[in-house]
């Protein structure tokens, strides 16, 4: 592939004919703000994270010799 020069800015982007509309962004386009993930969800990786810490833990420690 041949790449152009970099003789500056690079040309604005210009919509498809009959392409998808653009990707919100919030930027220019309003998208709706993010909604937190519910306690339920939140359930899992919080167990996993607390696994791993106390098997990090007692690994540091010694505890798993």
């Amino acid at each position: 592939m041949d790449e152009r020069p970099h003789t500056g800015p690079l040309p604005p982007a210009r919509p498809v004919p009959y392409g998808r509309p653009p990707h919100p962004d919030g930027d220019r386009y309003p998208c709706p703000p993010a909604t937190p993930l519910p306690r339920r969800q939140m359930l899992p990786g919080l167990v996993a994270a607390g696994i791993v810490l106390v098997v990090m833990v007692a690994g540091i420690a010694g505890w798993l010799a």
